[in-house]
């Protein structure tokens, strides 16, 4: 059984960016007001002379990096279209036992980079002792890779900086997205790493972390159902694990990002409800999709057989990308 100790009491401390950002909050407010949630920002590219020194052509590669002597892989999608210009960067995390052809084919997220012009990443976690699968340390969450303290952290950050050895990254527009285990790790480097990861979207996976003190401001979109059985929506103790719970963790990044207590309905479709919390200081945002009766699953995946009812009402790729396409980190 999976340890995991993460409750309110432990992590809702408020950051210490709180007194800075009520003078900030003032200052946004109005841009916030004006930006419509639904419609995606046109951010400008980085000034920074980029001169990629891997070729220019679309395509995936499987590569490695090394972290503390061991050496780790992940697999790279260039788009069609990539001119060698500054692109953003998505890194896009497994659920627990899953790979990365498997999160790749899951969640399609290359159709996305293509319509786009994402850099994709899918980074491989730790592997399991029986079968292929992989783990990612996200706190008290999961397997081999949790209970050895992998620091998976260094090693994403080892994937960015990678990145942006061979191709021309856009500083200041770095994602992260997961399923499950994935998802948890988004939430550990929006914690851990807010100085490099603009915004984050999660499917299926709370925050499980003991402590969290983000030195600035990120965005947040989580997705999840209402019939998950693996990560509960209302939380609690089950077959693997013990999971905070959606508002919970929701209200942590809500108060983090000193955002209004009343959302805004900002999407309703079929069994999907998405609300999100705006403005928020420096121009984040948070968001909750509610999927009444969905799983454990991508929303949209219908191609793919998954755990649990998979909703067709909306395609998490598509608002996922939308989302971070109206973010970024700010000076």
């Amino acid at each position: 059984m999976l340890r995991n100790t993460c409750c309110a009491h432990r992590f809702f401390k408020l950051p210490a960016l709180v007194l800075l950002g009520m003078a900030l909050l003032l200052g946004t407010v109005a841009i916030g007001l004006a930006q419509s949630p639904n419609r995606p920002r046109v951010v400008a590219a980085t000034d920074r002379d980029c001169r990629p020194s891997a070729e220019a052509s679309p395509g995936e590669s499987r590569r490695s990096v090394e972290i503390d002597g061991v050496r780790r892989e992940y697999l790279l999608y260039v788009p069609k279209g990539y001119s060698g210009n500054p692109a953003p960067l998505v890194l896009n995390m497994h659920g627990g036992g899953g790979r990365a052809e498997i999160q790749r084919d899951l969640t399609k997220f290359n159709d996305a980079a293509d319509k786009y012009g994402f850099l994709v990443a899918y980074p491989e976690g730790t592997r399991m002792l029986i079968g292929r699968g992989r783990t990612w340390n996200s706190g008290d969450c999961c397997g081999r890779a949790a209970r050895r303290d992998v620091d998976d952290v260094a090693f994403l950050s080892g994937v960015i900086a990678d990145v942006e050895r061979d191709y021309c990254v856009d500083s200041r527009r770095i994602y992260a997205t997961g399923l499950s285990n994935g998802a948890m790790m988004a939430y550990r480097l929006a914690c851990e790493l807010p100085d490099r990861i603009a915004a984050i979207a999660t499917v299926g996976g709370t925050m499980q972390i003991d402590s969290c003190r983000p030195a600035r401001p990120v965005s947040v979109m989580h997705l999840h159902g209402t019939a998950d059985d693996r990560v509960p929506y209302e939380g609690g103790r089950n077959l693997f694990g013990e999971f905070t719970s959606v508002s919970e963790t929701i209200e942590f990044w809500r108060t983090s990002n000193l955002c209004p207590k009343r959302p805004q309905i900002t999407l309703k479709r079929g069994t999907v409800t998405c609300r999100s919390y705006l403005p928020c200081v420096a121009g984040t945002e948070v968001v909750l999709c509610t999927i009444e009766g969905a799983g454990h699953n991508w929303p949209g995946a219908v191609h793919v057989r998954q755990r649990g009812k998979v909703t067709d009402d909306i395609s998490a790729t598509e608002e996922i990308s939308n989302f971070f396409l109206r973010h970024q980190l700010t000076e």
